[in-house]
């Protein structure tokens, strides 16, 4: 999934729930049980390492903060929901940060079983990385693009 998808369900997620410790628990569930659905990787395949592509990593961690910040700035005037939103995106986002971590640190321990994790949520992971089925395509977008919409469709539901 890319990063504003996974912002937008935080975000989400911190308008609709209060109680901070359970917005931090329901991003971080939610992140891996989208990352579970079919989705194409534009960062993680044979051609590209992590250096030839940090100008998508950037731009899609750009779009993500725009996102947060015009999420942030529509709700400041609610009571405590633009804190809520903020922390929602944060911890939906934090998974792809640790997996972002790994590339830099790959003898971290920790980062080792974040990133085993990780990929145990990516029931995708199986497909052979050269396959037509994990490449970036409309297709493997489509579940970004409908998650994406939902997410804020609720977001502006009263």
């Amino acid at each position: 999934m890319i990063l504003p998808t996974h912002a937008l369900v935080g975000a989400v997620i911190g308008k609709n729930v209060s109680n901070p410790w359970l917005i931090i628990i329901l991003s971080l569930t939610m992140h891996y049980a989208m990352d579970s659905l079919r989705h194409g990787d534009y960062w993680d395949d044979r051609k590209n390492n992590m250096r030839s592509s940090a100008w998508k990593v950037l731009l899609d961690f750009m779009a993500a903060m725009a996102i947060t910040a015009s999420l942030v700035y529509l709700f400041m005037n609610y009571d405590g929901i633009s804190n809520n939103i903020l922390l929602g995106v944060t911890f939906s986002l934090l998974p792809d940060l640790f997996t972002f971590l790994y590339k830099v640190f790959p003898e971290n321990p920790v980062f080792i079983k974040l990133r085993d994790f990780n990929y145990f949520a990516h029931r995708y992971n199986k497909i052979p990385k050269n396959s037509k089925l994990r490449e970036w395509s409309f297709r493997n977008f489509a579940n970004d693009f409908i998650i994406s919409v939902a997410a804020i469709i609720i977001l502006f539901i009263k």
